[in-house]
């Protein structure tokens, strides 16, 4: 009878261990899935507190060059022009056309520049950049490419000392440079920002809005 006693309860300990590890084997299921499930949580909890520890810590390295933009009002509003000068976080905004007046009222001289402090951005006349009316007949009768060679010799003779403290500034603030021609490459723009940017250390992007 002791031996039966016996066997039964070796039968109820081995059925107690089948069941704590098919516990310990499903709490093991469980816990993988809740660690998997919370990984995005956890990596946005760190990024939120990254994000409350303030900005990055110096790291040593030079900050980049900003980027030269570009900008023709021809075809947009004047709201339209400030959204995207404001989307790329543009500063200031140098004219260079010759004579910064329109037959748009919103983009000549007075009320443009009213425009832009408005939407706190600095504006900018620089005649001696814009370009001379023997110049700009090459580009009215399409011919870009004389236009362009023609406008260089121009900035490197007559123009270079406005074309240095425009390059000089340029790290100072996000600058665009603004004429009236929607795409750069008809326009006299093209030029003035490539040679600024020959004429900065390092490599220098342009961008054309």
């Amino acid at each position: 009878m002791r031996s039966r006693v016996n066997v039964a309860e070796a039968e109820e300990v081995v059925k107690s261990a089948k069941e704590v590890f098919a516990i310990r084997e499903e709490g093991a299921g469980i816990l993988q899935r809740v660690t998997k499930e919370s990984d995005p949580l956890l990596k946005y909890t760190q990024s939120d507190v990254d994000l409350r520890s303030g900005p990055p810590k110096e790291t040593g390295r030079m900050p980049e060059p900003r980027a030269i933009f570009t900008i023709g009002y021809e075809k947009r509003s004047i709201e339209d022009l400030i959204w995207i000068l404001q989307a790329r976080g543009v500063e200031r905004v140098v004219d260079v056309r010759l004579t910064p007046f329109s037959r748009r009222a919103a983009f000549s001289m007075k009320r443009l520049n009213s425009s832009l402090e408005a939407a706190g951005i600095a504006y900018e006349h620089v005649r001696e950049l814009g370009n001379p009316p023997e110049i700009r007949e090459l580009y009215l009768a399409g011919d870009a490419e004389t236009g362009h060679r023609r406008f260089r010799e121009h900035l490197n003779n007559g123009a270079s000392a406005a074309l240095d403290a425009l390059a000089g500034t340029l790290d100072d603030q996000t600058t665009a440079l603004l004429c009236l021609e929607r795409d750069a490459y008809r326009c006299h723009r093209l030029v003035v920002a490539a040679v600024a940017a020959e004429r900065l250390p390092g490599e220098r992007t342009v961008v054309h809005l």
